[in-house]
């Protein structure tokens, strides 16, 4: 009696749906084949329901069951106005579940910088992680919602270095990606992904030894746009440092008139001293021109050039203790002496003011715009490398130390570190843009603010 029933509640139920499709169908003379496909599919699962239920009422004895059914939630779509992000702009999301759910802390996650062109790598000997253009790591770039992305490396162990995997992790999926060459850029069609944040993780390891690394690459979709960005637990850090890129963008431009354009020249310098200091006086400005052409290749990345250009400057300076504690200036200016004997071209020696010019001329001479910041006690470099501005400041790097005897290099092996590479002063101590960067002109290139480079 109960299969009966069953059986005629399923032959209303066909009719109802047959009935219903093709009287659609008839009123529409171009039915779709969506239409259709649902149609047979309506069909298709009535018969599905069908068969189970009398299978079921045939089984004698059976106990009548309930089950319930659960209510699966629908995914929360992480998504955010369509807004110009900038530079300087951050938008700050929470991720408590899924991949991004590694600690405590990524349930407030800090999305910023968001560009079209990202690196990250670690530096020489495999220290010092950086979202900067280091050694090697991952790179990857943006063009009409693809993005493209590969390992790099520019140390001797390049042939070395294996990729064990790559994953494209959300916030609900990990998926495994497919390199066909660890130095070419591979692609993601990121067009149909949905809004919210995407990272690009790549294993690598090296055959002669057990170390291995994991890069990893943020990305994220913003309606019709996307952008490759950082991130970062620590709120305030992330706060400070886009206020201070700000400002110090700000500055250069508004208050200084410093351009990429306007930061290449070199013809004008004289370093360290110009001929206004006496027939002995040393102008090594040629000789650390000619230098640095040696040091790089023109087919690097300005990323790769400038970081050479660091870690030789902190391999073979030692910074003066002795003129910066005890003289309170230069050793040139103290005894009156702008020859050879304390040159910092010749021994080596020098403070702020001399690595940040050598620096300077080392990057301008290669085509990469570079100035200096100055305040009444530091100076630094600001410099320009893929599309941004970067504060670099090679004195906190150099760990190499003389005192009064500038034989005697304290720390001498301490020869790299990245403290100070992209690093964020506290820009309201810039008192001007290029005041200790030297120029020749009727002056003698005394020390005066410029509102050019």
């Amino acid at each position: 009696m109960k299969s009966e029933i069953i059986k005629r509640v399923f032959l209303i139920l066909l009719c109802a749906v047959i009935f219903g499709s093709c009287t659609y169908i008839t009123d529409t003379s171009e039915a779709s084949a969506s239409i259709v496909s649902f149609s047979e599919s309506s069909l298709a699962s009535v018969t599905t329901a069908y068969s189970v239920v009398t299978e079921e009422a045939t089984t004698e004895k059976t106990e009548e069951t309930t089950v319930e059914e659960t209510e699966v939630p629908p995914v929360e779509e992480v998504s955010v106005p369509l807004i110009d992000i900038t530079e300087d702009a951050y938008i700050k999301y929470t991720y408590g579940v899924g991949n991004f759910k590694d600690t405590e802390m990524s349930k407030s996650m800090l999305i910023y910088d968001f560009a079209d062109e990202l690196y990250t790598g670690i530096g020489y000997n495999q220290t010092e992680p950086s979202y900067n253009e280091m050694y090697e790591g991952l790179c990857a770039y943006i063009e009409d919602k693809i993005i493209f992305f590969k390992a790099y490396n520019y140390t001797e162990n390049a042939e070395l270095m294996n990729i064990d995997s790559v994953k494209l992790i959300s916030d609900a999926d990990v998926e495994e990606l497919i390199v066909s060459d660890k130095y070419d850029y591979s692609a993601i069609d990121v067009s149909e992904y949905k809004n919210g944040l995407y990272k690009i993780c790549m294993d690598v390891s090296y055959e002669t030894s057990d170390i291995s690394y994991s890069y990893c690459l943020y990305f994220y979709v913003n309606g019709d746009e996307v952008y490759l960005c950082k991130c970062s637990y620590e709120y305030g850090g992330v706060i400070n440092k886009l206020r201070k890129r700000a400002a110090l963008v700000s500055e250069m431009l508004e208050m200084h008139n410093i351009t990429p354009e306007n930061s290449l020249d070199i013809s004008g310098m004289a370093f360290p001293f110009h001929s206004g200091y006496g027939e002995d006086a040393h102008n090594h400005t040629e000789d650390i021109v000619a230098f640095s052409k040696t040091l790089v290749n023109e087919n690097w990345t300005d990323g790769h050039k400038v970081l050479v250009f660091h870690d030789w400057m902190t391999a073979n300076f030692a910074y003066d203790l002795y003129s910066y504690e005890v003289l309170d200036t230069q050793r040139s200016y103290h005894f009156e002496e702008y020859g050879e004997k304390y040159c910092v071209w010749c021994t080596g020696v020098g403070t702020c003011f001399h690595f940040t010019n050598i620096f300077a001329i080392m990057c301008r001479a290669n085509g990469i715009p570079c100035v200096t910041a100055d305040n009444p006690d530091h100076t630094w470099n600001i410099v320009y490398v893929n599309g941004d501005w970067i504060e670099i400041d090679i004195t906190i790097d150099v760990k190499r130390a003389v005192y009064e005897d500038m034989t005697k290099i304290e720390n001498a092996d301490e020869i790299y570190s990245y403290i100070g590479y992209n690093i964020f002063n506290n820009t309201s101590d810039i008192e001007c843009i290029n005041k200790w960067l030297w120029t020749i002109d009727a002056s003698y290139g005394r020390n005066v603010c410029t509102l050019h480079s």
